[in-house]
C-alpha cells in the first residue's frame, strides 16, 4: 500500500482511494505519532487547527480513511473508549519512507523502524512540546505542507449534530414499608395516601451495576442485509459513533473489536455481552428532502453461553441523513442501557414500545424515578417529562398511569403551579385502565384515589383485586390489600390469613415476623404490653433502622402501645418527609408535649407549604395553639373543601367556633356549606372517622335528628363489630368512636362504660384528646365523660415522665 501525499491518494490491492485534505492531514499526522493514544481534543487542535469540530466529524473523517487504509476496520485505526484512537503500526506493518520520490510512503511487513514518540515525553501527542525521536523526511513534510495549501484548508464542519446520550445515573429509591397512615384512629387530616403508599422499586430495580463490577460490552461491526455504497457507510459512522456514547455511559466497560459469530460461540471476546446488529432496510425515498427509512435489528449475546439476551427492532424515519444517524444511535444505545441497566423497570415499561421510541421508554424510567424520590425538585422533572410525553405521544397507557401517580406525590409534595387535584389523578388512571387494564401504575393510583375518597372505598377492593391479578409478583399490590384491611379494621384473624398467602420473597422475612408478632397480640388478654415486649425486644437486638422491621405506617403497630413517638422519631431522622414532620407535631400535642409541638412548628415554618401548612395550622387550633402563619377569619373561604373526602380538623374546627359568639355566624355558614357539598356516603366501619365529622357537623349545624340517625347508624355496627370479634374491637381501639357514636345518638343508645369500652392496657392519650374534647364538649360534664378525660391525663402524664419531658 502507497500513501501518496502530493496527489491525496492511497493505492491498495491495485484500488485508488482519493483523499480529501482533512484526511491527508489526519494520516500524516497518525503516522508522526504511530502507536500513541491520541485523544480528540489533539486532533482537533492539530489536525484541524482549532476550527471548530465535533466528535462526529471525526468519527467521519476516521471512518472513510479506516476504510482506505484497509479491508478489516481496525487494522490500523484502533479506537480507544472514552479517550480517541491509536494508529497501530508495530503490530501489524512497518513504515518505509522512500526519500527519492519524497512524497510516498509505503507500508510493508515489519522489517525496519518506526516513527514514535520521544519516550521520554510525557506530554500529549502532538503537542509543541513534545519532541519527536524519528521524523518524517523534511522533504515530505514540506511537500505534504504546500500541497495542503494548494487543494485547500478544511472540509465541512459537521456531518450530524452531535446528540450525546443522557448521563444521569436513574435513581430508585430502595423498597419502602407499608403507606404511612394517620396517626392511630386517623388523628391526621384525611388526605392521599403518601408516597410510601405507591409501590417503590425493589433495591435492585433501576439502578446501575456496582462501579467495580461494569457491563463489560463488546461491540460488533453492523451487518448489512440491505444493499448500496451509502449504506455501507452509513453502518460504519453509525457503529462509531454507538461505540463513542455507550462509552460514556456508568456501569459499562467497552471493548472496540470486530467480532465474528463464531467468535462469541468459541468465547474469544473479552466481554461479557456482545452487541450484534443487522441493518435490514435502508430505504432513501426522493431525491434531496425525502425520508430516510432504516430498519436495524439489534441482539445482545452471552458471552459465555451464546444465548440471546434481548433482541428488539428499531425502525425510524427522519428527513435527512443527518439527523437519521444521529436519532438511531440514541435509540441504539437507550435500547442497550435499558437492557444491561434498568431490566426489571424495563420489562415493567416495555409493553409501551409499539408508542414510544427507546430513548422514550428510557425518558419514562427515569420519570418514574424521579416520582419514587417524592422530593420537590424531583416531581417537577418527573411532570415536565411525563407532560412532554403524553403531549408528544397521547393515549399512551403508561404515560398516563406515571401521571396518575406522579399527581398523587404532587397533591401531597407540591403547591403553587403544581396543584392536583384528585379528579386529575382519578382522570389520568381510568384513561390509562381503558386503554390497557392491566397498567400497573393506573390500577395503584385509582386504588389510592379510592382507599382516600370517603363515598369510593367499598370500590378499592374491585381495583386492588385486579392488581393481585395482573401482577401478582409486585409487592405493592400485597401492600395495598394489606393497608385497606388496616384501614377497615378488618379482624386479626382475616388478617393473618391474608398475610400467611403472601408469596414467599414480596416482603421480607423480619418484617412479616413482626406483623405476625403484632397480630398474636391481638388475641392477648393484655395486647399492649406484649407489644411493649416486642418493641423492647427490637431495641435490644440493636435494629436501629426500625422501618426495616416494622410497618411503618404504624397502621398495626400503634394501636395498642405508648412506643410511637420513638417509632416516629426514628422514622423522622431517618429520612425526613412533611407528613412525618406534621404527625409528629399532632403527637407531640396530644400527648401534651407542647414545648416539643413548638419547636416542630418552627420546622414546619421553615420546610413545609401549601397543603401541609394548612394542615398543621388546622392541628394547632385544635389543640389551642398559635397558628403557624396567618389565617383570615373562619369562614367558608377560609378552609379549602377537599375533593370528595372529609377533613376530619377543618370540620372539628368549624364545630369548636360554632359554639363562641364570636366566630358563631361564619362557621356555622361554612358548617351548612360543608353539609351541602359533603360526600353521600353510609356511616359504617370502614368510614368511621367520616361518620364521627358528619355527625359533629350535623349537630353544630342545627341538624340534629340528622346527627341522631348517623350516630345510631355506626353504633349498631361498632357494636355487632364488638359482639362478633372482641379481641379485635379492642384492637384497633374502637372504643372511642362507640363512646362518641352513643352520646351523639341521644335516647336511642344508652354509652357503655369505660370497662366495656376499653382494654385495662389502653393507651388513652393516642386517641387524640383534641378532637375529643371538641366532640364530646356538649357533654364534658357527664360523669363518663370525665372520668374518661381524667384517664386521658393521667396516661399522658405517664408516658411523658418515662420520656423524661
Amino acid at each position: 500500500m502507497i500513501v501518496n501525499y502530493h496527489d491525496g491518494v492511497i493505492e491498495r490491492d491495485g484500488q485508488c482511494f482519493k483523499l480529501d485534505p482533512r484526511q491527508v492531514q489526519l494520516i500524516e499526522f497518525f503516522l508522526a505519532h504511530p502507536d500513541q493514544t491520541i485523544t480528540r481534543k489533539t486532533l482537533s487542535e492539530h489536525v484541524w487547527q482549532s476550527v471548530f469540530t465535533s466528535d462526529d466529524t471525526i468519527n467521519k473523517t476516521i471512518s472513510t480513511l479506516r476504510k482506505a487504509l484497509a479491508t478489516q476496520r481496525d487494522l490500523f485505526i484502533v479506537t480507544i473508549p472514552k479517550v480517541g484512537y491509536r494508529f497501530s503500526v508495530a503490530a501489524h506493518v512497518s513504515l518505509k519512507i522512500r526519500p527519492a520520490q519524497g512524497v510516498e510512503i509505503e507500508l510493508s511487513p515489519p522489517e525496519t523502524q518506526k516513527v514514535t514518540l520521544d519516550e521520554t515525553s510525557h506530554n500529549s501527542p502532538g503537542s509543541d512540546s513534545t519532541p519527536v525521536k524519528g521524523r518524517l523526511n523534511a522533504t515530505v513534510v514540506v511537500v505534504a505542507i504546500v500541497a495542503i495549501i494548494v487543494v485547500g484548508v478544511t472540509v465541512g464542519a459537521g456531518y450530524w449534530s452531535s446528540m450525546s446520550p443522557d448521563k444521569s445515573p436513574n435513581s430508585a429509591m430502595p423498597n419502602s414499608a407499608m403507606p404511612n397512615s394517620a396517626m392511630p384512629n386517623s388523628a391526621m387530616p384525611n388526605s392521599a395516601m403518601p408516597n410510601s403508599a405507591i409501590a417503590q422499586p425493589s433495591s435492585s430495580q433501576g439502578k446501575a451495576p456496582k462501579q467495580n463490577a461494569p457491563v463489560t460490552l463488546a461491540v460488533a461491526n453492523i451487518e448489512l442485509a440491505a444493499t448500496g455504497i451509502v449504506s455501507a457507510a452509513f453502518t460504519e459512522v453509525l457503529r462509531d459513533q454507538i461505540l463513542n456514547d455507550l462509552s460514556l455511559i456508568k456501569g459499562f466497560s467497552i471493548v472496540d473489536t470486530n467480532v465474528a459469530t463464531n467468535a462469541v460461540q468459541a468465547q474469544a471476546v473479552k466481554a461479557s455481552v456482545v452487541l450484534k446488529s443487522k441493518l435490514l432496510l435502508f430505504d432513501k425515498k426522493g431525491d434531496k428532502a425525502g425520508d430516510e427509512t432504516v430498519k436495524l435489528t439489534l441482539q445482545l449475546i452471552d458471552s459465555a453461553s451464546g444465548s440471546r439476551v434481548f433482541s428488539t427492532v428499531i425502525d425510524t424515519t427522519m428527513k435527512n441523513k443527518q439527523t437519521l444517524l444521529a436519532h438511531l444511535g440514541k435509540q441504539v444505545v437507550a435500547a442497550v442501557k435499558l437492557a444491561l441497566l434498568h431490566p426489571k423497570l424495563f420489562k415493567r415499561f416495555a409493553s409501551a414500545l409499539p408508542r414510544l421510541s427507546h430513548v422514550e421508554v428510557e425518558q419514562l424510567i427515569l420519570a418514574n424515578n424521579h416520582v419514587q424520590r417524592s422530593l420537590p425538585k424531583a416531581l417537577e422533572k418527573a411532570l415536565d417529562m411525563l407532560e412532554t410525553l403524553n403531549k408528544n405521544k397521547p393515549d399512551t397507557p403508561q404515560v398516563l398511569g406515571l401521571l396518575a401517580v406522579a399527581h398523587i406525590q404532587v397533591k401531597n409534595r407540591l403547591s403553587g403551579q403544581y396543584v392536583s387535584s384528585i379528579h386529575q389523578i382519578r382522570a389520568f388512571a381510568e384513561q390509562a385502565l381503558a386503554l390497557d387494564p392491566s397498567n400497573f401504575d393506573a390500577l395503584k393510583a385509582l386504588s389510592n384515589y379510592y382507599l382516600n375518597t370517603t363515598h369510593l372505598k367499598d370500590k378499592a377492593d374491585h381495583v386492588i383485586n385486579a392488581m393481585l391479578r395482573y401482577h401478582p409478583d409486585e409487592t405493592a399490590a400485597w401492600r395495598f390489600r394489606l393497608y385497606s384491611m388496616v384501614l377497615g379494621a378488618r379482624a386479626c384473624g382475616d388478617i393473618r390469613i391474608f398475610v400467611d398467602s403472601i408469596p414467599p420473597g414480596l416482603f421480607k422475612s423480619v418484617r412479616l415476623k413482626v406483623i405476625r408478632q403484632i397480630l398474636d397480640t391481638c388475641e392477648a388478654t393484655k395486647p399492649s404490653v406484649q407489644v411493649e415486649q416486642l418493641w423492647q425486644q427490637r431495641k435490644m437486638d440493636n435494629i436501629g433502622k426500625t422501618h426495616k422491621a416494622l410497618p411503618s405506617n404504624l397502621a398495626l403497630f400503634s394501636r395498642v402501645n405508648d412506643f410511637v413517638i420513638e417509632i416516629q422519631q426514628s422514622r423522622l431522622n431517618l429520612r425526613p418527609s412533611p407528613i412525618l414532620i406534621l404527625q409528629m407535631y399532632q403527637i407531640k400535642l396530644a400527648m401534651g408535649d407542647i414545648a416539643g409541638a413548638r419547636i416542630i412548628a418552627e420546622d414546619l415554618k421553615r420546610s413545609v407549604t401549601g397543603y401541609w401548612l394548612r394542615s398543621a395550622n388546622l392541628i394547632a387550633q385544635v389543640y389551642n395553639q398559635p397558628s403557624l402563619h396567618e389565617m383570615p377569619p373562619i369562614a367558608v373561604q377560609s378552609y379549602r373543601l377537599l375533593d370528595n373526602s372529609t377533613n376530619l380538623y377543618m370540620v372539628a374546627n368549624l364545630v369548636k367556633n360554632a359554639g363562641k359568639p364570636h366566630g358563631q355566624a361564619h362557621a356555622q355558614e361554612a358548617l351548612l356549606t360543608y353539609l351541602e357539598h359533603r360526600p353521600e356516603f353510609e356511616a359504617a366501619l370502614n368510614t368511621r372517622e367520616e361518620s364521627i365529622v358528619l355527625m359533629m357537623a350535623q349537630r353544630a349545624g342545627g341538624k340534629i335528628q340528622d346527627s341522631q340517625q348517623t350516630a345510631s347508624r355506626l353504633s349498631r355496627q361498632l357494636l355487632r363489630y364488638r359482639n362478633n370479634s372482641p379481641e379485635s374491637y379492642y384492637f384497633w381501639n374502637l372504643g372511642w368512636f362507640q363512646l362518641i357514636s352513643d352520646f351523639y345518638c341521644g335516647a336511642d343508645c344508652q354509652p357503655l362504660e369505660l370497662a366495656q369500652l376499653f382494654e385495662p392496657s389502653h393507651r388513652w392519650w393516642t386517641d387524640g384528646i383534641g378532637i375529643l374534647r371538641i366532640a364530646l364538649a356538649p357533654w364534658a360534664q357527664d360523669p363518663l365523660v370525665k372520668d374518661y378525660f381524667d384517664k386521658i391525663e393521667q396516661d399522658r402524664l405517664r408516658v411523658r415522665a418515662r420520656l423524661g419531658i
